[in-house]
């Protein structure tokens, strides 16, 4: 018996997958699935799984009750582009999936980036976006497929992939360990596992420090003390680092409220590190409001602190905007080494840059090294903006920091991270 015909239409052009006839595999079983980096035969059946970005929706003025109306549109869409509306099957109220039979993973390729291409683009003037999985089987039956092709497009939408995501068996392993590590973490949290741990930014010549930088450690009743990277990766693919993030927010603010003056006047700042995620969040300035007054702290005491790739980024622009308009400060982390940012610059008003601990390490011996970092600091000087040179280990990078223009400072050279117990009292 011969398999239907996948038919794929956009616009004008028709592309199409030849039927072939099902071969049956005596040592194939159902959940054999192919790496999609091997796969060349033409004997299996393509899932794709689309999935709209909910946030998109919203930074495209629609509210959420209008969310079903883009839905239809994706849907119609869909419709359009193939001829066999038994494929196109909604499996969610904004979530869709799409079989394509005796396809080989080339086609499959071009079959869903011909999809993102498409769907994105609706006759309404709306763009929303859409994200996609693909799973790829020579098993009769499909669910197992669908399945993993709805995996991995919750899988790209948690890292706000741009490409579709394609099901292969490294990708299972992960998926399995993040879930893992991402129940095991939600459980830290109900059991107050997490710590703050806090390290200093220092001006040069100046007696107390400027500001701390709060870190997330994680007490493992096994493994003792873990840093930032045995987390935050992990709960910034589900939404568990907002809840994270929340705690965290909450902690600083209240440990460094002792530190300032009853009025508010002065006091060191606290600086957290946001991800891309908790900027999209549609509350997340709401939330910084409310933190800051229950600890009757002033907007300027809190930096966030952002690396390049989450200000690269149309939909968190909105929200560094807002917050730096209430008085809260935006820092850039890890500026110098990640997405060309220059433009975004002139954007958003942000208040720091923070080299690279990378340009800092060997910055006294590799000229490179020095004409970056100097070119950062004269940037920020043309900006009006503060600059800090991170992981400071040595008296002579310290020095040619100095030298260069900049006067604040992080690293192991003045402190390490310390528990809020050990922060010490400024000077009056």
């Amino acid at each position: 018996m011969k398999e239907a015909t996948c038919i794929l239409k956009v616009g004008m052009e028709t592309y199409t997958t030849a039927p072939r006839s099902s071969v049956a595999h005596p040592r194939q079983t159902e959940g054999a699935w192919m790496d999609a980096s091997a796969v060349t035969s033409r004997d299996q059946t393509g899932i794709f799984v689309v999935g709209i970005d909910p946030l998109s929706v919203l930074s495209d003025g629609f509210q959420p009750s209008r969310t079903s109306s883009v839905a239809q549109l994706v849907e119609g869409r869909l419709h359009e582009m193939f001829r066999h509306p038994d494929r196109v099957e909604r499996i969610a109220p904004d979530e869709f999936s799409i079989s394509c039979p005796s396809i080989s993973h080339r086609e499959g390729a071009s079959i869903a980036s011909r999809i993102l291409d498409y769907v994105q683009t609706t006759s309404s003037g709306t763009t929303p976006r859409v994200h996609i999985g693909v799973a790829l089987t020579r098993s009769p039956s499909l669910v197992d497929a669908q399945r993993d092709a709805i995996a991995a497009m919750h899988l790209a939408r948690s890292r706000n992939a741009a490409e579709p995501l394609w099901f292969t068996e490294s990708l299972r392993v992960s998926l399995l360990d993040h879930l893992g590590r991402a129940d095991r973490l939600e459980q830290a949290l109900k059991t107050s596992e997490f710590r703050l741990h806090y390290q200093p930014i220092i001006r040069a010549g100046a007696s107390d420090p400027i500001g701390y930088e709060a870190l997330i450690r994680w007490h493992h009743p096994l493994h003792g003390l873990l840093g930032p990277e045995h987390v935050i990766p992990f709960a910034n693919d589900s939404e568990l680092i907002n809840q994270i993030g929340q705690w965290i927010l909450h902690a600083a603010c209240r440990t460094i409220r002792p530190f300032w003056s009853p009025d508010g006047s002065h006091g060191p700042r606290i600086n957290i590190n946001v991800t891309a995620r908790q900027l999209e969040a549609p509350d997340f300035v709401d939330l910084v409001a409310l933190e800051l007054s229950d600890a009757a702290l002033p907007p300027h005491a809190l930096s966030i602190e952002i690396t390049e790739d989450a200000m690269v980024s149309d939909r968190t622009i909105p929200t560094l905007a807002a917050l730096r308009a209430t008085g809260v400060r935006i820092s850039i982390d890890d500026f110098g080494t990640g997405f060309s940012s220059l433009a975004y610059l002139t954007r958003l008003p942000v208040d720091a840059l923070k080299i690279d601990r990378s340009l800092i390490a060997d910055l006294v011996h590799s000229p490179t090294n020095q004409a970056v970092a100097s070119a950062i600091i004269d940037l920020a000087g043309h900006l009006n903006l503060e600059v800090v040179g991170e992981g400071v280990e040595t008296e002579r990078q310290w020095t040619e920091l100095n030298a260069m223009g900049c006067d604040l400072g992080q690293g192991f050279l003045f402190a390490k991270p310390m528990p809020h117990a050990e922060l010490a009292r400024p000077r009056p």
